[in-house]
């Protein structure tokens, strides 16, 4: 899921930045993929690594 292309890179930067900003975790700025994304995401909120 963390290459495959489902989204626009427009929006890959807005919610990035969102989601850096609302966690306060410049991690999310480093993201290329929506897939990088929602596997960061899921770590923060269960808080927990998962690969």
């Amino acid at each position: 899921m963390r290459t495959d292309n489902i989204s626009t890179a427009e929006n890959i930067k807005v919610l990035r930045e969102e989601l850096a900003d609302f966690y306060k975790n410049d991690e999310f700025l480093e993201c290329k993929t929506m897939g990088d994304i929602t596997k960061l995401n899921l770590e923060n909120r269960l808080g927990i690594k998962i690969f």
